[in-house]
């Protein structure tokens, strides 16, 4: 079974809540629009965003994925997208699911130095089950080489 994380349908209080813990982003998450590039394989932004630059102009911007499990919780993944050369930010990484938007928190203050960043979770409920799923993804992001 998947589990059901997607892109949240709006920005709540919650969201907001969870992005003022990002110390030097921005704080205001935006919907940006998924346009994925032709042959770009699932789960490589930092590889594909620096292509798309080369061959496009504009630039990466580095920043948060911000995923949803409605009613549990928010996890945000460390992601880079494209700002076209006109400033519209783009994400250009296709997603495994078809999402056709992702919401994203731009943090200028992180850059992708080959190495990745654990994802970063918030519980929407309190829950014993949901306490117990978060110790466990934490363990897991505690095994990524840093």
């Amino acid at each position: 079974m998947l589990i059901p994380v997607t892109t949240p349908k709006a920005i709540t209080p919650s969201i907001l809540k969870f992005c003022e813990r990002f110390e030097g982003a921005s704080k205001n998450p935006i919907f940006i629009p998924v346009e994925p590039k032709e042959d770009a394989p699932l789960n490589s932004c930092f590889h594909v965003v620096p292509k798309v630059v080369e061959q496009h102009g504009g630039e990466l911007i580095h920043g948060w994925t911000i995923w949803e499990w409605p009613g549990l919780y928010l996890d945000a993944e460390f992601h880079a997208v494209w700002q076209q050369p006109d400033g519209t930010l783009v994400d250009p990484n296709p997603k495994a699911d078809g999402e056709s938007r992702i919401l994203f928190l731009v943090d200028k203050g992180r850059k992708f130095e080959g190495q990745r960043r654990p994802n970063r979770i918030m519980p929407l409920v309190d829950d014993p089950v949901v306490r117990k799923w978060i110790g466990h993804s934490k363990k897991m992001n505690d095994l990524i080489p840093r």
